[in-house]
């Protein structure tokens, strides 16, 4: 770990990326490219190597334990607030209230990104364990085809003014 202070730029990402008011707010690449960095070819891969340095991982640690200090609000504060917000909707019988406050919390710990697992991630499956799930995955799916089943429709009679099987006018 380097003992360097924080560039202008890296600091500027920062409080780009930090600052609840900015537009870049909680977007490392956006505040990236905020803060002058250029927007070339590679520029995504070169926001994530500034993103991923040390100096610049202590520099939003320590941004964000000032926020803490300053409004008094945490993580774990703001958890016991939202879910006080979801029990007082549950109780008050109001559903759409109670999944505000559930899909807060749920932003509050990261659990609205979708997670895309690349195809080339390691497996701690082997081919038999693949292989048995695959079998048990087939099963459910057969089992949830194979419901039961209706016997077939009897052909409904044509109503008077209507067309029969044949084309002709029923009447």
């Amino acid at each position: 770990m380097t003992d360097r202070p924080l560039t202008a730029k890296e600091s500027t990402t920062i409080e780009y990326y930090l600052d609840p008011a900015s537009e870049t707010f909680n977007n490392w690449g956006k505040s990236y490219l905020r803060a002058n960095y250029s927007e070339c070819k590679n520029w995504e891969a070169n926001a994530k190597r500034v993103h991923d340095k040390d100096v610049v991982k202590q520099g939003i640690a320590d941004r964000r334990a000032r926020i803490e200090v300053k409004t008094e609000r945490t993580v774990q504060s703001i958890d016991q607030m939202q879910q006080a917000a979801y029990d007082l909707a549950m109780r008050n019988n109001q559903p759409s209230a109670a999944v505000s406050a559930g899909t807060a919390i749920a932003r509050l710990y990261g659990m609205d990104k979708d997670v895309h697992v690349s195809q080339d991630t390691p497996s701690d499956l082997d081919s038999t364990d693949l292989d048995t799930l695959q079998a048990q995955a087939e099963a459910v799916l057969e089992a949830r085809h194979a419901g039961p089943r209706l016997a077939s429709k009897p052909p409904s009679r044509p109503v008077e003014g209507q067309r029969g099987e044949t084309g002709e006018k029923v009447g």
